[in-house]
């Protein structure tokens, strides 16, 4: 998995979390918050061998953080 697909994961399971939130389901909050975390893990462990970091992945990693905030 590369680092723009897991901060698209993460970025999906972050929107799945605020509908939950909003929504007052437990359960559903409780899976986005797993799907956040494996996401994160991704991210961590992606595998793209390149050092620098490309806008589109810099802007995504900043959505991530904003809607996390």
């Amino acid at each position: 998995m590369t680092r723009r697909d897991a901060l698209v994961r993460v970025i999906d399971a972050l929107h799945a979390e605020i509908d939950a939130l909003k929504a007052n389901d437990v359960a559903a909050l409780e899976r986005a918050t797993r799907e956040k975390l494996i996401g994160i893990d991704a991210v961590g462990a992606a595998n793209d061998d390149d050092p620098h970091l490309s806008a589109e992945v810099k802007w995504l990693a900043e959505v991530g953080h904003r809607l996390n905030d």
